[in-house]
């Protein structure tokens, strides 16, 4: 399901910060509800961060939280969280 069409099922917006070795800008995921959101973070995190860093360190998701309004900055690596956020609910179209 792509993002525009979890958009138009009402789908909310939530947004977090990513800490492994690094700390992430805010980057932002659509789901059902923020037990969802938690889970795509966690995954895309897990996806973008072990493919960089060789130490796969423990993978941390801050303030997440409802987000409104759009977000000053597009974080580095917002595209692969974008595709997996899509991805998430793939089997919902089947």
């Amino acid at each position: 399901m792509t993002i525009e069409e979890m958009e138009a099922k009402g789908f909310k917006r939530y947004s977090a910060f990513i800490k492994k070795l690094i700390y992430t800008e805010e980057i932002e995921v659509w789901a059902r509800n923020i037990e969802d959101a938690y889970k795509i973070f966690e995954c895309s995190a897990d996806e973008i961060f072990d493919s960089c860093f060789a130490d796969r360190e423990y993978t941390e998701v801050l303030g997440l939280g409802e987000c409104e309004g759009d977000l000053p900055i597009k974080a580095d690596g917002q595209g692969v969280f974008a595709r997996c956020n899509e991805d998430f609910y793939k089997s919902e179209e089947e």
